[in-house]
């Protein structure tokens, strides 16, 4: 289903002056598809000279010809606000992944949303979610979640084992990893992933398995990026483990090697400390 996204400020006069309004002016997503058009807020404001500047940086080749003076009026303007170019971006590709996943919907259905279908379905798109059939997952029944969690799972091991020429011992760690994930939690699904459901779960790698830092890290880290594609293959509507960032204390003592010849003489040190005691 072919479809555009276009983001721009809003254009309306000033009922006072008659004037074009220039500050403050929210941003709107035109979405197209078929010959219809649905436009929305997005929930942002800005002058329309920062908006301006923002679609330069957001341009690979536009924003080499963005000044230094440009970015620090758009930094400047960002702060205010709290926010960064870098937040900016991220949320008009989060409203991006939202249409894409409206549309996926409608894919699966074997539907052609009209406009007023499309915002219905926009407006709910965080409680829509897709086995690996392409079928809605019922969000009123926990036992099709949990085997549409697992399903997906098993379909990224499939996919990524072949894409990315893992070894057999490297698809063995995916299988001990589901064994943690079912002990767990015998009813886990995506929805059991939010940033209190992510925090247990890191409490029982250290609890049950006894896993030191590092292990923990690299277990949530597996099952991060496990949650990452399903949330991009909208298998997953819950984006919580995107955002969530572990932060682990780790060993910064570095390790020292040690020569033949500085063990030899650590060797004879020893030998001598003995034989002063005696």
């Amino acid at each position: 289903m072919k479809y555009k996204v276009v983001f721009s400020a809003e254009r309306r006069k000033s009922k006072k002056s008659g004037n074009i309004i220039t500050r403050s002016v929210p941003i709107r997503m035109r979405v197209s598809f078929y010959g219809q058009r649905v436009e929305m807020t997005t929930g942002m404001r800005f002058d329309e000279d920062v908006w301006n500047d923002i679609l330069l940086l957001s341009d690979k080749q536009k924003s080499r010809n963005v000044t230094v003076s440009q970015r620090h009026r758009i930094d400047a303007a960002l702060s205010d606000v709290g926010m960064d170019i870098h937040s900016v971006h991220k949320q008009l590709r989060e409203l991006e992944s939202r249409v894409d996943g409206v549309f996926h919907v409608f894919n699966a259905l074997g539907k052609s949303p009209h406009a007023e279908d499309f915002k219905s379905y926009f407006d709910k798109r965080i409680g829509i979610t897709l086995d690996v059939n392409n079928n809605i997952v019922p969000a009123n029944d926990p036992s099709a979640k949990t085997m549409a969690f697992w399903a997906a799972y098993d379909k990224f091991v499939s996919i990524k084992s072949i894409e990315c020429n893992w070894g057999l011992a490297y698809i063995e760690k995916y299988d001990k990893l589901k064994k943690s994930l079912s002990a767990f939690r015998k009813d886990i699904s995506f929805d059991t992933f939010t940033d209190g459901g992510i925090t247990d779960f890191i409490i029982f790698l250290y609890t049950h398995d006894g896993n030191s830092n590092s292990t923990v890290s690299k277990k949530w880290s597996e099952v991060k990026r496990f949650l990452k594609w399903s949330y991009e293959k909208h298998y997953s509507s819950n984006p919580a483990a995107s955002t969530y960032e572990l932060h682990m204390k780790e060993n910064s003592m570095p390790v020292i090697y040690l020569t033949m010849e500085e063990l030899q003489l650590l060797k004879g040190l020893g030998r001598r400390i003995s034989i002063n005691i005696l």
